[in-house]
């Protein structure tokens, strides 16, 4: 494998100093079949790649033939879109041209600026009084009517429609309710809140009831006895009722105030 890898660079360095050389003798022309040898290419024998004008041949590409038979050259496809490409362009900047002239045509001129020595002639005064006037139209104005008649005027003409005057007793209600609130919340101590109405005589009604409740139980101890518990007994029921007693002097006042917990 080594001598084949070494046979292989020698042989690729001979070939390239004899193509430097010029002198490659062994190269071998294109194929070509033998029924073609002797035949000469059907462009050149029509044309030869010359720009005289002739008959363009039939069986060629008419975009490659321009007028009076020769071939294109080198970029003139190039030059012929770009000639096309301006000349558009041309067109294009002729009409908007055209149409900015008719727009300047159809715009008003502006009046003549008058010289320094012209003066303006101004036009009478009218010797009118237009206060005299406008008072005497509006003294003998009258109010429309429908068909030429007085408008009929119904029962409820005048009055406040009663949605409305709904809406007013309510407003004032709460205007009412606010100011209340107000008042109640001037006159409360710091640290107090004003206490419900229906939380105070829900209250009186507990103490009502237990006073009841204590002076039964005070009616059933018998007078007769001394035993200390009798007596203990006895004691702080009298107690209960002193302090039911001072609670329904507390909560029979029309503002009771309690502590904000």
């Amino acid at each position: 494998m080594k001598e084949n890898y070494e046979n292989l660079r020698r042989k690729q360095v001979e070939n390239r100093e004899r193509r430097e050389k010029g002198g490659d003798s062994d190269e071998k022309e294109l194929f070509k079949m033998k029924q073609f040898m002797n035949v000469e290419s059907k462009l050149a024998q029509n044309n030869s790649f010359s720009h005289t004008p002739q008959q363009p041949n039939q069986d060629l590409n008419p975009s490659m033939v321009v007028e009076g038979g020769g071939f294109l050259t080198r970029g003139e496809g190039g030059r012929r879109r770009a000639k096309k490409r301006s000349e558009m362009t041309d067109k294009r900047r002729r009409n908007e041209r055209e149409e900015e002239e008719e727009e300047e045509e159809k715009k008003p001129s502006k009046p003549r600026v008058p010289l320094r020595g012209e003066r303006g002639r101004l036009a009478e005064r009218s010797r009118k009084n237009f206060l005299d006037e406008n008072r005497r139209d509006a003294d003998a104005m009258a109010p429309p009517t429908v068909g030429g008649e007085e408008e009929e005027i119904h029962e409820d003409f005048g009055k406040v429609p009663s949605y409305l005057q709904k809406r007013m007793d309510n407003e004032r209600r709460r205007v009412e309710l606010e100011r209340e609130e107000e008042e109640r919340r001037r006159e409360c101590p710091p640290g107090m809140v004003l206490m419900s109405e229906e939380e105070r005589l829900a209250t009186l009604r507990r103490l009502e009831e237990g006073e009841r409740e204590a002076r039964v139980q005070l009616s059933k101890i018998p007078f007769t006895s001394d035993s200390l518990k009798v007596v203990r007994w006895r004691e702080e029921l009298e107690g209960r009722l002193s302090e039911i007693e001072a609670a329904r002097e507390i909560f029979s006042k029309k503002k009771v105030y309690i502590r904000d917990e």
